[in-house]
């Protein structure tokens, strides 16, 4: 079995981040006062917020992501709105486990290097988190990668699965188009050693994706650079995430064995990196599955389509436990 190495949790030794908004708010978020779930060998950090009452949505992020790309505003309109939110780190990345084996570089992995460990095996630690929290069945809301592995849960444990909403995914059809070679290169490669190089790579990747109307640095995700490399962001992290969404196959004929489960796919006419072609494919592969693109939105969650993203999921949610 592979060693697994867990970062240091400790809350004494964890400072203050304080990220800045577009909008000159200033928001501060402690480094992770959180719990842990332990799966085998390895620790996925995760917090909670709602009432336990409420139905629960599980937040599944995608390629390096954390669970602070869930931007709060959004997670704050879902739980007025009645609902329990519950987000985690992946494996390999943020305050979860790094999964300590020989990792290949990216390039190997690029062109399909063995991977280390699968989608199904991060589906599978979506599932510890609600075992954890004595949760049958969820909501589940998934991101890029987050999206495919909501349907790999979708496909493995559809007992588990209340709905499903898939933001900025795909099948992994691979007759759908690919990313743009530019964006691709600017988010997928290594991080510099040097802090303030990785910083301003990480930016230029986040600004690659989110596109010109909604300028990721400025309104994005990529106004969390500082607090995803303060976390844990690493490159073999990285690689080991990419193994497992370079073997992952199609899902598109599968999900047509998957029935009566309510489905909404969210996707940004302007997403370079997963273009929006995937979301009618999606929708085409899941019965009954409704699609919302977003005039403009790249592969980001910007600050000013927050409202309607979290409204829309609301109304998805609360109309499939009525």
């Amino acid at each position: 079995m592979a060693h697994v190495q867990r970062p240091n949790l400790s809350l004494a030794e964890q400072p203050v981040y304080t990220a800045v908004t577009a909008h000159g708010a200033n928001r501060k978020e402690p480094r992770d006062p959180m719990a842990t779930v332990q799966r085998d060998d390895i620790h996925l950090a995760f917090r909670q917020w709602g009432a336990r009452t409420d139905p629960v949505l599980l937040l599944v992020h995608g390629f390096t992501c954390q669970l602070i790309h869930w931007p709060q505003p959004l997670i704050d309109a879902l739980v007025a709105s009645g609902l329990r939110v519950v987000a985690f780190d992946n494996r390999d990345v943020g305050q979860s486990s790094r999964i300590d084996v020989k990792t290949p570089t990216f390039d190997e992995a690029r062109k399909g290097a063995a991977a280390v460990y699968s989608l199904d095996d991060m589906a599978d630690d979506a599932i510890a988190v609600l075992n954890h929290i004595g949760q049958a069945k969820a909501h589940i809301i998934g991101f890029s990668m987050g999206g495919m592995i909501g349907q790999t849960i979708a496909l493995r444990y559809r007992e588990r699965i209340a709905s499903l909403t898939s933001i900025a995914s795909s099948t992994g059809n691979p007759d759908l188009p690919g990313a743009a070679p530019d964006v691709w290169q600017a988010f997928v490669r290594e991080i510099p050693g040097e802090p303030d190089k990785a910083r301003a790579g990480r930016r230029e990747g986040w600004q690659a994706l989110g596109g010109k109307t909604y300028p990721s640095n400025e309104v994005g995700l990529g106004q969390l650079v500082d607090m995803e490399i303060a976390r844990g962001l690493d490159n073999d992290g990285m690689i080991r995430q990419l193994g497992a969404l370079v073997h992952a196959g199609s899902r598109s004929d599968a999900l047509r064995s998957v029935t009566s489960l309510p489905t909404l796919v969210i996707h940004g006419t302007a997403d370079a990196l997963v273009p929006a072609e995937a979301a009618e494919d999606t929708a085409n592969s899941i019965e009954g599955a409704q699609q919302w693109l977003i005039d403009d939105m790249g592969h980001d969650l910007p600050d000013p389509l927050l409202g309607p993203i979290a409204e829309r999921i609301s109304e998805h949610v609360h109309g499939c436990c009525r």
